[in-house]
């Protein structure tokens, strides 16, 4: 079975998940961001995976999975959810703020945990993250 995973990643962590299930699973990795030409009759398993920031999955997400409905309605699909939260929560945000079809279609939603990284976030977020952390000591 030829498997894609499709990832979006705001501070490379799901970047790093996508990567850590393509050495499991051995498939054709695509980051989002990168526009490419996808033949989706070439995958029998499209898997799309995403972080959930600030109770949201990123917009480049969300117009892939609204732009592939059909195929991801039709194709054996997964998807998988990044993001500091309770699995439970997480899945909720997600299956919230996707099409209700590709959601009850999906084969498998998993959530692959969070991690904070503050050198990745921008200045505001770095600052607080960094914050929380000594409060947190």
């Amino acid at each position: 079975m030829k498997t894609i995973i499709i990832y979006g990643s705001k501070h490379n962590f799901t970047k790093d998940m996508a990567y850590e299930l393509k050495e499991r699973i051995s498939a054709d990795v695509v980051d989002v961001k990168e526009k490419a030409k996808i033949n989706f009759d070439e995958y029998d398993l499209v898997i799309v995976g995403t972080p959930i920031y600030m109770g949201r999955i990123l917009k480049s997400i969300s117009k892939f999975i609204n732009q592939n409905l059909e195929v991801l309605k039709k194709k054996k699909s997964a998807f998988f959810i990044t993001g500091i939260g309770e699995p439970k929560e997480m899945t909720g945000l997600f299956e919230a703020q996707v099409n209700h079809d590709v959601f009850e279609h999906a084969s498998v939603i998993g959530h692959f945990g969070g991690e904070l990284r503050p050198d990745n976030a921008q200045f505001i977020m770095k600052a607080i993250v960094k914050r929380m952390l000594q409060e947190a000591k």
